[in-house]
């Protein structure tokens, strides 16, 4: 996956132990390395270049063929230096990294609890909001979920779903694609719903959601 690297390339990092956070920085790829490492824009803020502490674990998100691949690597920083009046970082990848498709993300099982209720096509709520359904999310991608609950509706139906991923709050909308019979305690029915218009940052705290629990069942089986 390295090797798919460009200078030029967007990059979003995120330290590891704040997925989910909304703590992102930009950058952007200057120099590819032989030996994995890569020069990288230090993030701004404000106009003002800053540098991110060496210590910890970072999350490289990297935007290759103007966004239309993506690839995600973990990484250290090693250091810092100076280029004709511009601050760089200079990054160790540490992994072989992962490609994230936008669509066909990898599926996890989970068991989350989600409150939802009907939009109409502009994503208008036609029902009471203080009146929101609940359920409980069995499986989940960057491109959609599945859920169970006790309340019945049809195919096809647009949602807006409330739901909480590594503690932060994340309002979607969608479509159900699918209805299933099923029993889960009181729950009767399962639904399959693909995400809709989902913004890349609200999408990305779905796949570092992923990625962690992903961590945690590797953990668990070793």
């Amino acid at each position: 996956m390295f090797d798919k690297i460009r200078v030029g390339d967007r990059v979003e990092i995120t330290l590891r132990s704040d997925m989910g956070t909304g703590k992102r920085y930009a950058s952007m790829v200057e120099e590819i390395r032989a030996d994995k490492t890569v020069l990288l824009q230090a993030p701004k803020l404000m106009g003002q270049s800053f540098q991110l502490s060496k210590r910890g674990r970072y999350s490289l998100l990297f935007q290759t063929e103007g966004g239309a691949s993506r690839y995600r690597f973990d990484a250290s920083i090693v250091g810092y230096m100076d280029v004709s009046g511009y601050c760089m970082m200079i990054v160790k990848i540490l992994n072989d990294g992962m490609k994230v498709q936008r669509r066909e993300f990898y599926r996890i099982d989970c068991k989350l609890p989600v409150k939802f209720t009907t939009v109409d096509e502009n994503n208008e709520h036609l029902d009471d909001q203080s009146d929101m359904q609940s359920g409980i999310v069995r499986n989940i991608s960057g491109g959609g979920m599945a859920f169970t609950t006790k309340h019945d509706m049809e195919e096809d139906v647009r949602l807006c779903l409330s739901m909480v991923l590594n503690g932060e709050h994340l309002v979607a909308f969608g479509r159900v694609v699918e209805k299933k019979l099923c029993l889960y305690g009181d729950h009767r029915y399962q639904y399959n719903l693909q995400f809709h218009a989902m913004p890349d940052a609200d999408q990305e705290i779905v796949i570092g959601f992923i990625f962690d629990e992903q961590r945690k069942v590797l953990r668990k089986n070793r």
